[in-house]
């Protein structure tokens, strides 16, 4: 699913934050990468959704190398095949939930084949499967933040994208709805054969994955 070889990125006129010689992420697998503050977790989860590219090497998810398509190329890619969840969810607050919910798949056609033209019913049945029973006309910015996270989720999850990826998600919560979080999003990940990558600093995660890989250990041209 994901494969860097001899990647490189440097923000301008600063050191290479990310010099990965090889590491690879498996379809299916669930993959708890860790690392401090400031060590290229988001920076690294940027380059796998082609938001930034590598400026050498390979970095190829599905077996595309990211940093030669265009840039629109690569959003239509992320949209097609991936679904993001941000650390701080990033919904839209003057949206509704359902809107919210189906942007990902008004904007990729590959996703609404997916649904089969039953996106509007998929959102009812994501959020019933996550145990959030609200109005979706309700504003995003009026929900508390165990329902943004279900939101998030719900976001992530339609259309049914190959890669889902979360950059530090149980960040803004507590123990008991951390373990909750994680126990849904394990679930739903399995329920679709999707492929998980998150990152985290929280290492009390790292039990819950089939493989954890430290930052640090891969990064700077080390081999995993």
């Amino acid at each position: 699913m994901i494969h860097l070889e001899n990647a490189l990125f440097a923000w301008p006129d600063e050191e290479a934050l990310i010099n990965i010689r090889d590491f690879s992420v498996k379809e299916g697998e669930k993959v708890f990468l860790k690392g401090s503050s400031g060590s290229g977790k988001t920076t690294l989860l940027s380059l796998v959704a082609g938001i930034q590219t590598i400026q050498s090497g390979s970095l190829k998810v599905r077996g595309e190398e990211l940093k030669n398509m265009k840039c629109h190329k690569r959003d239509r890619f992320r949209g097609d095949h991936m679904g993001y969840i941000f650390q701080q969810f990033n919904l839209l607050p003057w949206l509704s939930i359902e809107d919210n919910i189906l942007a990902p798949v008004l904007f990729s056609p590959v996703k609404r084949k997916k649904e089969k033209g039953k996106h509007h019913n998929k959102v009812r049945e994501l959020l019933d499967e996550l145990s959030l029973d609200v109005d979706l006309r309700k504003k995003a910015g009026n929900l508390s933040i165990g329902q943004q996270q279900r939101v998030a989720v719900a976001r992530a999850l339609i259309g049914n994208p190959e890669l889902i990826i979360a950059d530090e998600p149980t960040s803004a919560l507590d123990a008991d709805r951390r373990k909750n979080f994680m126990n849904l999003l394990f679930s739903e990940c399995e329920k679709r054969g999707a492929t998980l990558l998150v990152v985290s600093h929280d290492r009390e995660l790292a039990t819950r994955f089939s493989r954890v890989v430290d930052l640090e250990s891969i990064n700077g041209g080390a081999y995993v």
